[in-house]
């Protein structure tokens, strides 16, 4: 049984076989006030930024590891031949609290109430928000062709899918474009979502798109290899993960638990 011996992870967060093979640095850091009074320079910014991911997308186009179908054969992008078998969804966003932390995955799976307010006003959100827009209409203005960015996939052994919304898609060139508000430097947590997109984008298109992370700090850009990316570990943690009790589920004790949205809910041993 694949993975069935492999041991768990103590390095966190962890990217399940997913790496970075390439970063673009940004030239500078966006000043905070340019989300919501200077539009007209986040565009400007975005054509440079269309041009350089066309740039980046001409260097590895033959680069591209198409996945073999047989590989995927555990995976399908529906539930038309799995009858009436009842499947359980989750976020793909489930993997970026997966990769921070058992616990913290688990109070997703379980829809745990956070007990933490969410910020009313963020600059940085609304300046990634309006990135995106603007990104994706100076895109289409280049006449690249813009895809139904839902996205999702199930094991047909677990019975577990996967379902999420990445930032932006396109075919000719194919690419998969997730934006984040991190540096580009602490990413990790964001790989195994990003190779679940790619994978879910092959299964639906035929294609294997190249994946990129740009950061909405300073542009930097980060190109994704998944070539190597074990979704039947993913798979397998989640199956473990619905059915076990919170008592089992030990916290990692992390960087990440400051920021934790699961922060008040957490009862860290020894406290």
């Amino acid at each position: 049984m694949i993975f069935e011996t492999t041991k768990r992870e103590t390095e966190f967060p962890r990217t399940f076989g997913v790496k970075v093979s390439a970063v673009y640095r940004g030239a500078f850091t966006l000043p905070e006030g340019t989300t919501l009074e200077d539009g007209e320079l986040l565009r400007k910014l975005c054509r440079l930024l269309v041009k350089k991911i066309l740039y980046i997308y001409s260097s590895y186009r033959s680069k591209i590891t198409a996945k073999r179908l047989s590989f995927l054969r555990p995976l399908s992008r529906n539930t038309e031949n799995l009858e009436e078998t009842p499947i359980q969804c989750f976020s793909t966003r489930i993997l970026d609290d997966l990769a921070i932390c058992y616990r913290r995955a688990w109070f997703n799976l379980n829809s745990v109430p956070t007990r933490i307010k969410k910020e009313i006003f963020d600059h940085s959100k609304i300046r990634e928000k309006r990135l995106k827009t603007f990104f994706l209409q100076e895109a289409v203005k280049r006449g690249l062709n813009a895809l139904n960015s839902s996205l999702g996939f199930f094991h047909t052994r677990y019975l577990i899918g996967l379902r999420g919304i990445a930032d932006i898609a396109l075919a000719e060139p194919f690419l998969i474009i997730e934006f984040c508000l991190t540096p580009i430097c602490s990413i990790k947590h964001i790989l195994p979502r990003v190779a679940a997109y790619a994978f879910a984008y092959r299964l639906k298109y035929g294609c294997s798109p190249l994946a990129l992370i740009v950061s909405s700090h300073d542009l930097s850009i980060a190109v994704v290899d998944y070539s190597n990316f074990h979704y039947e570990k993913v798979f397998k943690e989640l199956s473990w993960l619905r059915k076990i009790d919170i008592k089992y589920v030990t916290p990692t004790y992390s960087r990440y638990c400051n920021s934790c949205i699961y922060r008040l809910r957490c009862p860290k041993e020894g406290s």
